[in-house]
């Protein structure tokens, strides 16, 4: 059956189920080595943050009468996400806390390798 309307991707959810991994991991790891628990929750909310904000920004229009406010949400999307990851790590390596700096590079890395791999899944399941 065919629609008129184009679904959202569910990039929020996988960006939640993302979050709820991290902590988890980050749990497992903060019981071996405190230091490396907290920059692995740090790197992930790094990237999660920012790009759940480009995603609340980027899919709220649909439509093609809407295509103006679309380049726009996408531009503002991108502009704030880069700015808010720019931020967070000047947030993260001012701050008076214990970091491990490869710890929290290695996992923003992975969130973000882990986060286009999960939103890739999440929009191929999209009905068109």
């Amino acid at each position: 059956m065919h629609s008129n309307t184009i679904d959202k991707p569910a990039i929020l959810r996988v960006m939640l189920q993302l979050f709820l991994l991290s902590g988890v991991i980050s749990l497992l790891v903060y019981g071996l080595r405190p230091i490396w628990g907290q920059s692995i929750m740090a790197g992930a909310c790094l990237y999660i943050i920012p790009q759940s904000y480009f995603a609340l920004y980027a899919f709220r229009f649909r439509g093609a009468r809407a295509s103006r406010l679309i380049a726009q949400s996408f531009y503002r999307g991108e502009v704030g996400k880069y700015l808010l990851t720019l931020v967070g790590f000047a947030c993260v390596f001012n701050s008076p806390v214990s970091w491990s700096v490869a710890v929290v590079f290695a996992a923003y890395a992975i969130a973000l390798l882990l986060g286009s791999l999960l939103q890739t899944r999440a929009i191929n399941q999209v009905r068109w």
